[in-house]
């Protein structure tokens, strides 16, 4: 369920992660983050031996399950919700805002607000005039 408008992101355009997600991104690759994150971000998930037949090894893939499961062990996993990190990926794929803040269950405002942030927007000059 990774972003979709035009192409799928390239492995080398994703954004740069930061925060809570950077560290399953390092671990799992930026596709299963962006799934496992839209998915169940903001919920625990417990995390069992081996991983096969669980809920994220539906999500992020049975590989990358099994890395979460030796990396963090068994128990709840808290998936951080990744909000803007999503944003980005999300306009990184070519998504409209509205897209874009639908995908990731917020306002067309903090999705310009977001990328006004991170510099990925600049809005017009109220007189800037056509040459």
């Amino acid at each position: 369920m990774t972003p979709r408008a035009g192409q799928p992101i390239r492995p080398d355009a994703w954004p740069r992660s930061v925060g809570e997600i950077e560290p399953i991104v390092a671990l799992i690759g930026a596709e299963a983050a962006f799934d496992l994150a839209e998915q169940r971000g903001g919920t625990r998930i417990y995390i069992a031996d081996g991983a096969q037949g669980q809920v994220i090894a539906n999500i992020v893939g049975l590989d990358a399950a099994r890395k979460l499961a030796d990396h963090y062990g068994r128990g709840e996993f808290r998936v951080p919700l990744a909000r803007r990190w999503r944003i980005l990926c999300c306009r990184a794929a070519g998504l409209s805002y509205q897209a874009t803040a639908l995908r990731c269950g917020t306002t067309e405002n903090v999705v310009w607000r977001t990328l006004n942030e991170a510099g990925g927007t600049r809005q017009p000059d109220l007189f800037d005039r056509a040459s």
